[in-house]
């Protein structure tokens, strides 16, 4: 109920010079009818997607789950995606490898969410997805015999629609600058994964279980999986800078030595453009030791840390900063062991003491 209070999404006007999905200084507003009321003052282009409440609702709460993942799977990183004094607010304020994170995780979530519910017949404007033999059959599809059928999860629908409440309409350039490019295309990196990573689900069919024939439909994901698969891309998330002639076009920039495509500009470097899979960003990151209101950085002081863990598992060296870590807590537990069956019909055990010592930041 606290993330709900205080991680709220805000549709704000492109026209206004504002972002899709936070506004400045306010928190996030994840409340379809506080997101539509305003779509529908500033006549943005998601009017479209608030004519439907359920669907608004559940792409917000789609993207509510991404925020959720988020803070999992950057657990043991000094920015840990928390909501705590608005930080995550914060952040999103700014295009670093973090905020591109959200982005595609929200993004994702939504396509999820909508997708399944799809499948599930809990949505009235949209049905399941009669899925055909995709493009490209595997050496497996040809040596077996397969019908694509039944009721897939509707991505292609989720995805449209994730698209018309979260991006940026670049097509009337309402809003200058690159940082609605960067929006949108990491928007939808975070709707590839979904679409491009749906397992496929079969059922036999023949006698005595010869499986000669097979009936299949897809189904997305665990989420999970999708959150650790842009986990991936977030650590190798590239730095980009504006096109020359579109400031909504995108270009990585890299040694001459390691990229030998495209033309070198003044500076000794060749420009290029993003692959469609990578998520970008155009600011730094803070190391996010020093503590800043101002942009959202919570000092890692008080933070649980494992002291035998290496840095990507919360170790502790890593996690304070250098500051070291002193002994929080030693937590005992108590469980059943050396249990002996005994004849009839008993089962003893002792108890044991286990203790463990919990470390955090100083």
């Amino acid at each position: 109920m606290l993330l709900f209070r205080t991680l709220l999404f805000l549709l704000v006007a492109v026209e206004n010079g504002s972002f899709l999905w936070w506004s400045i200084h306010k928190p996030l507003v994840f409340d379809a009818r506080k997101v539509c009321r305003r779509a529908r003052k500033i006549k943005g282009h998601q009017i479209d997607v608030c004519r439907d409440m359920d669907m608004a609702t559940a792409l917000l709460n789609g993207a509510h789950m991404g925020i959720f993942e988020c803070h999992h799977q950057l657990r043991y990183e000094r920015w840990n995606c928390t909501t705590s004094r608005r930080s995550l607010d914060k952040m999103l304020l700014k295009d670093t490898q973090e905020s591109a994170f959200v982005q595609a995780l929200s993004s994702a979530g939504a396509v999820h969410k909508v997708s399944q519910m799809c499948s599930a017949g809990a949505l009235r404007s949209c049905i399941c997805q009669v899925q055909r033999a995709p493009p490209g059959n595997t050496s497996e599809d040809n040596q077996q015999s397969f019908k694509y059928t039944g009721c897939s999860d509707n991505v292609d629908f989720a995805t449209l629609k994730a698209r018309e409440l979260f991006d940026v309409d670049l097509n009337g350039r309402a809003y200058g600058g690159i940082r609605a490019a960067v929006l949108n295309h990491n928007n939808e990196v975070g709707r590839k994964v979904v679409a491009e990573t749906m397992r496929r689900v079969c059922k036999c069919h023949g006698l005595s279980g010869s499986c000669n024939m097979k009936t299949c439909i897809f189904r997305v994901r665990p989420f999970r999986e999708i959150g650790l698969e842009l986990r991936e891309k977030y650590k190798q998330a590239r730095s980009v800078t504006p096109g020359n002639d579109d400031p909504y076009s995108l270009w990585s920039e890299t040694p001459l030595e390691q990229q030998p495509q495209t033309s070198a500009d003044h500076s000794g470097h060749r420009r290029r453009s993003i692959p469609e899979h990578d998520l970008v960003y155009t600011d730094k990151s803070p190391n996010f030791c020093a503590r800043d209101r101002t942009s959202g950085i919570i000092s890692p002081r008080g933070r649980l840390c494992d002291p035998s863990a290496s840095p990507d598992m919360g170790g502790c060296d890593y996690l304070c900063c250098g500051r070291g870590h002193e002994l929080a807590a030693t937590v005992v537990r108590e469980t059943n062991c050396r249990c002996k069956f005994q004849w009839c019909c008993e089962v003893n055990c002792e108890i044991c003491r286990n203790e463990t010592e919990v470390f955090r930041c100083r």
